[in-house]
C-alpha cells in the first residue's frame, strides 16, 4: 500500500524524479479514478462507470474485468494503449491531502520507483525546481477539480439516479460472467427531473 508523506525541501533535497516511461505498476488495477475535468476526453475511448467505495461513489475507467486480468489499458512493455493517459497517472508520485486544519500538503510516495538521483530534479538550492512548481500547480488544479467532481457525483447519487450497470462477458458461444459492482446513471430518471433539480446539476458541473 501506497504511504504519502509530506514533501519536504529538507528531507527530499537530493531527489530527482524519472521519466514515466513503465506503467507496469498499474497492470493490476482493475480501474481507475477519473477526474471530472477529463471525462470528456476519455469517455471518446475508454469505457467509464461509477465504482461504489467507502466514501461514496466515484467516477472510474475501466481497466479489466475482473481483479485477476491485467490491465488492458497496459501493454508488456508497461506502455499506455492511447493518446491521453489519465491524469491519476501523470501525478504519480505526488498527491495533495489536507491536514487537519484544512491546509493542503503536497505528499509524495517516497518509495516510488521513479524517485532518485537520475532525471529531473525536485530542488535546487532549497527551492522548487521549475518543474516541481509546475507538478505542484497540476496537482492544486487536479485536487480542486477532484472536490467539485465527487460533490457533483454526490448530488447525482443523492437524486438516485446511480443504479447497478448488468454488464455480462462471454467466453466463446456458451459461457457467460456477469460483472459486478459497477454502476450507471438511469438515464430514464435523469429524464424526469424537476427543473430546480436540473439547475443543480447544471451548477454541480
Amino acid at each position: 500500500m501506497v504511504q504519502f508523506v509530506a514533501l519536504s525541501k529538507d528531507k527530499h533535497a537530493d531527489l530527482a524524479l524519472s521519466d514515466l516511461n513503465d506503467l507496469s505498476a498499474y497492470v493490476s488495477r482493475p480501474t481507475l479514478p477519473v477526474y471530472g475535468a477529463e471525462i470528456s476526453r476519455l469517455a471518446l475511448h475508454y469505457p467509464l462507470a461509477f465504482i461504489h467505495q467507502e466514501q461514496g461513489y466515484g467516477i472510474h475507467l475501466l481497466c479489466s474485468f475482473s481483479s485477476e486480468l491485467p490491465n488492458a489499458w497496459i501493454t508488456p512493455e508497461g506502455k499506455w494503449l492511447g493518446n491521453y493517459i489519465p491524469a491519476i497517472i501523470r501525478q504519480s508520485p505526488f498527491t495533495i491531502v489536507p491536514n487537519d486544519e484544512g491546509k493542503r500538503i503536497v505528499c509524495v510516495d517516497q518509495d516510488n520507483s521513479r524517485l532518485g538521483d537520475q532525471g529531473r530534479p525536485l530542488f535546487e538550492a532549497g527551492e522548487p525546481t521549475e518543474f516541481l512548481s509546475g507538478m505542484i500547480k497540476l496537482l492544486e488544479q487536479l485536487y480542486l477539480n477532484g472536490v467539485g467532481t465527487q460533490k457533483a457525483i454526490d448530488l447525482i447519487a443523492s437524486y438516485e439516479l446511480i443504479v447497478p450497470w448488468p454488464l455480462i462477458v462471454r467466453h466463446g458461444e456458451a459461457q457467460e460472467t456477469p460483472i459486478k459492482g459497477v454502476f450507471r446513471i438511469d438515464e430514464a430518471k435523469l429524464n424526469q427531473l424537476e427543473d430546480d433539480q436540473w439547475l443543480a446539476l447544471r451548477r454541480a458541473g
